[in-house]
């Protein structure tokens, strides 16, 4: 049994909750349609999260779809619909993903498996990237000013470019060539 959400992390009703492909959450709060997140992610289409079931194909939104205040949804890259979802493939992300991964395995009344997404797991989620956030923010910066930000690229940031240490040869015009001749050999 899952345990309720706090109070502060109820869905709203006016939030949409997008999972990107490299678990990042983006959080909508106004409307939007599929075919303007397919426009900004190109080769990726979305789907809602509700919707994986093992040995079917997963089905994407169309690009007329609006995407509905208080659901959860993915977007994916487009290869990921053309064929139906295998429980290796799910293994396969399950074991790549480190802790716990963000869905789990259930099954219908049917007697097939629907890999579900819990509102827990994505809140969690979006709880660590606020607290990466947080920590990122408060990392004290060197460089204050423009010109501190110049110096320290000069000194530091060319201390990790390698250039080769080449010498100059110089050519001389008159250069004499060698011919092999008769006399030379001995």
């Amino acid at each position: 049994m899952v345990a309720p959400l706090p109070r502060c992390f109820h869905r709203s009703a006016a939030v949409i909750r997008l999972v990107k492909s490299d678990g990042m959450v983006a959080i909508y709060d106004r409307p939007v349609t599929a075919s303007e997140l397919m426009e900004e992610f190109p080769k990726h289409m979305v789907c809602r999260s509700d919707c994986f079931y093992i040995g079917q194909v997963t089905p994407a939104l169309s690009h007329h779809d609006r995407l509905l205040p208080g659901h959860n949804y993915f977007l994916l890259p487009a290869n990921f619909f053309q064929s139906a979802l295998s429980f290796a493939t799910f293994l396969r992300c399950r074991t790549a993903t480190a802790g716990r991964p963000p869905f789990e395995l259930e099954k219908t009344a049917a007697g097939g498996l629907r890999v579900k997404v819990t509102e827990e797991m994505i809140v969690q989620r979006q709880k660590e990237m606020e607290a990466e956030a947080e920590v990122a923010r408060r990392i004290v910066r060197v460089c204050t000013t423009p010109q501190l930000c110049k110096d320290y690229e000069m000194l530091v940031g060319r201390r990790l470019q390698w250039k080769p240490k080449l010498d100059t040869i110089s050519e001389q015009k008159g250069r004499k060539i060698l011919r092999k001749t008769k006399s030379n050999v001995v």
